[in-house]
C-alpha cells in the first residue's frame, strides 16, 4: 500500500510534469490545443521560473513587504 506522502508526491509529479511531458491523444480539439500550448510554453526558457516567482509574489502576505 502506498503511503499518503508517497501518493501526494506521485500526484504532484503527475500534475506538474507527467501529463504535459508525454504526447497525449486528446479527445477534443480544445484539449489537444491546450496540451500543445503547454508544451510550447514549457519549451520557452525562463517561463517556469517566471510563473514560480509570480505565484510566490501573490502568496506573500502584503504586510510582510
Amino acid at each position: 500500500m502506498i503511503g499518503r506522502l508517497t501518493w501526494a508526491r506521485v500526484e504532484m509529479w503527475w500534475c506538474l510534469s507527467a501529463q504535459f511531458s508525454r504526447p497525449v491523444r486528446a479527445i477534443s480539439p480544445r484539449r489537444r490545443a491546450a496540451h500543445t500550448e503547454m508544451q510550447r510554453w514549457l519549451a520557452t526558457p525562463g517561463s517556469a521560473e517566471a510563473l514560480l516567482r509570480s505565484v510566490l509574489r501573490q502568496a506573500t502576505p502584503r504586510h510582510f513587504e
